[in-house]
């Protein structure tokens, strides 16, 4: 009887544990990462060295993000005019901007436009090179 009742004691703290350690990665997830254009300036300016902000890039793209922007950007003396958030929506003869509000729960559209051919090649070539 006793020896079952430390089984039940073991298996009890075993999922206790597995718990708590998905509650943390959950936590991780939602609450540490950056969810808009806001809280990824305020992560890259106020963290403490290049390697934090390169966690956040995504895996295979951290080379697009060097350290000499990174100085430039967490620099307090460089003075920041404005942070933007904008999506990018491309359609085979047609590319719109859309501008919406950063540091918001919910996504309000500001602004819509539509891109001149020269911006949207721009754009284009910019994806494209950023996933070669």
């Amino acid at each position: 009887m006793i020896k079952k009742a430390y089984k039940h004691r073991y298996l009890i703290t075993i999922i206790f544990l597995v718990i708590t350690l998905f509650t943390y990665i959950n936590y991780v997830e939602v609450h540490l990462t950056p969810k808009n254009s806001e809280e990824l300036f305020q992560e890259i300016r106020f963290s403490e060295q290049y390697a934090d902000v390169e966690n956040i890039m995504a895996d295979g793209f951290e080379s697009n993000f060097q350290q000499v922007d990174y100085a430039y950007m967490s620099d307090s003396d460089n003075p920041v005019n404005s942070v933007m958030q904008f999506t990018l929506i491309d359609y085979f003869e047609k590319t719109y901007i859309v501008m919406t509000a950063p540091g918001i729960d919910k996504i309000e559209v500001l602004a819509v436009e539509e891109l001149p051919k020269d911006i949207k090649d721009y754009f284009l070539d910019f994806h494209r090179n950023v996933f070669e």
